[in-house]
């Protein structure tokens, strides 16, 4: 899968390129994901968020663009965030740091969905 990565810090960068062995074709974006900064996921089909929420906004933006997955930080997920995405179509799921087992975690779910919709690269 084509994933854009934003507010990646230094000590999850390591620990997220490893756990993917070079599965997905991965791009890392310093900046948070904002109205400014969405246009770096155009092409892609997740979306990975350390920042802050998603808003609205950029949930339809990133459905214009054809983004079928977001994770998104566990404080993020709200009642609105989730019915909006589930109104688009797309999937949520939560943005864990800190450790090799989180990367491994976002990784495996990237492969799950990879092989159930045989998005493979």
């Amino acid at each position: 899968m084509k994933v854009t990565v934003f507010g990646l810090v230094a000590s999850d960068k390591e620990q997220l390129a490893k756990a993917n062995q070079k599965k997905h074709e991965i791009t890392l974006i310093s900046n948070e994901l904002s109205p400014e900064t969405v246009t770096f996921a155009h092409g892609k089909d997740a979306v990975i968020t350390y920042g802050n929420g998603v808003s609205s906004a950029i949930l339809n933006h990133l459905n214009r663009i054809g983004v079928k997955i977001i994770f998104i930080p566990p404080l993020a997920f709200n009642d609105l965030t989730k019915q909006s995405a589930a109104n688009l179509g797309i999937k949520l799921a939560t943005t864990l740091s800190g450790s090799a087992e989180a990367a491994e975690y976002m990784i495996q779910i990237l492969d799950s969905y990879s092989s159930l919709t045989g998005n493979q690269l």
